[in-house]
């Protein structure tokens, strides 16, 4: 074991902000025993393994800095963006954006050859002149007045700023489609979650999706040297909503589509719904990726069939 520790130590440490959340447990599960890994959160990582440093800090401060100084790290894996409707808007959009600007900082400052960014493919945004197959190169034209969606739109960008100014750094941007799973908690999984789901009569937009553990393996698929550029992360063949809600045998109530909007806002505005009035469009038109680059450059494809990653969600 002694051996294994130090060979860790000179090989460098993996960072991974946002450790405790759900892809950061598993991702830390799967790498523990291979890699040294010091991780950020803002929670506590309930049963982390023993041998993993975990700083419950905010990254942007000086004493986190000083972690990225004194440790010999070879990537860093940026999970650490709040998504939580809950938290005020203004809060939540200056912690994503600083927070990443320090991280890409820090790699640039302390000379990391890699940073990993977890963006989505959402950022494409829902349209119905949107293409088939939406490619890496298309504009993210993601509604930004949503604000989760208005934060990832900013920091995809900034990340591929970044990869364009400082080409020696390899950095990778990874849109995966809606991620599903037992442990992951975001808008997709939320909604089908729900005991009776709405949907807007007239409206069935194809959807894809992806298991959580088959994201955490793109991720380390991207942790390979010379693994750079920007890869939307599929799963199985996308289908029409209304095929994903037979399989979870929800019931669901219509929504008018005149209406869909004006209800969306009033769920809203008396906290009766945690989803932003905007998120509904999602429920109205697609918004398909074509994964084909990840399947050539990463070698990545997706273990969870389609039925396995819907009824995940189930627990």
């Amino acid at each position: 074991m002694k051996g294994t520790s130090s060979k860790k130590r000179e090989k460098g440490a993996i960072v991974i902000t946002g450790i405790s959340g759900a892809l950061g447990k598993i991702l830390t599960k799967k790498l523990y025993d291979k890699e040294k890994i010091i991780g950020f959160a803002k929670k506590p990582f309930l049963g982390k393994p023993l041998n993993v440093e975990i700083f419950e800090m905010d990254v942007r401060k000086r004493r986190a800095e000083r972690i990225f100084s004194q440790n010999k790290i070879k990537a860093v894996i940026h999970l650490g963006l709040r998504r939580n409707p809950k938290i005020d808007d203004r809060v939540r959009y200056e912690y994503n954006i600083e927070s990443t600007v320090k991280v890409f900082e820090y790699v640039l400052k302390y000379n990391i050859p890699k940073i990993i960014l977890l963006s989505s493919s959402n950022a494409y945004g829902p349209s119905p002149s949107n293409p088939i197959y939406i490619k890496e190169s298309a504009p993210l034209n993601g509604d930004r007045n949503f604000p989760e969606i208005r934060d990832l739109i900013i920091i995809d960008m900034y990340a591929q700023s970044f990869f364009w100014k400082y080409p020696k750094i390899e950095t990778v941007i990874l849109r995966p489609v809606n991620i599903l799973g037992p442990t992951v908690r975001n808008a997709a999984s939320n909604y089908l979650r729900l005991k009776i789901v709405p949907k807007i009569i007239g409206y069935d937009p194809m959807v894809q999706v992806i298991h959580e553990e088959d994201v955490v393996d793109s991720i380390i698929l991207a942790m390979k040297p010379k693994i750079k550029g920007i890869f939307n992360i599929v799963g199985p063949p996308e289908v029409p909503l209304s095929y994903i809600l037979k399989l979870l045998k929800k019931p669901t109530y219509p929504v008018p589509p005149y209406f869909d909007k004006f209800f969306a806002k009033f769920l809203w505005d008396f906290k009766l719904s945690f989803y932003y009035p905007q998120e509904w469009e999602y429920l109205k038109y697609s918004c398909i990726v074509d994964g084909s680059l990840a399947r050539n450059v990463l070698k990545f494809k997706h273990k969870y069939s389609l039925i396995d990653t819907v009824l995940s969600v189930l627990g």
